[in-house]
């Protein structure tokens, strides 16, 4: 079973182009991601779910790792413990 990762936001270096066949893990969740920064396989995954808020990415069960680019950079430190307590 791979690692489920959820992507969050896009403010600087966001992971997911690493995550396109990777042996090990694979992109379950979005939220605050553009649809155009997905590659094609990506975007056409029915099994990727777009979220519209980071407690709902939290909220899905097979998020497993959160990957942090939040919108706000003011904000990320808070997300980040919001993720780790999730």
């Amino acid at each position: 079973m791979k690692l489920q990762v959820g992507l969050y936001g896009i403010n600087g270096h966001q992971i997911h182009a690493h995550l396109a066949q990777h042996p090990t893990a694979e992109l379950a969740a979005v939220a605050e991601f553009p649809e155009a920064a997905l590659n094609d396989e990506q975007r056409a995954d029915p099994r990727l779910r777009r979220c519209t808020s980071l407690d709902e990415l939290l909220n899905d069960g097979r998020v497993q790792l959160v990957s942090l680019c939040s919108p706000r950079r003011r904000q990320q430190a808070q997300e980040a413990i919001r993720c780790l307590e999730a």
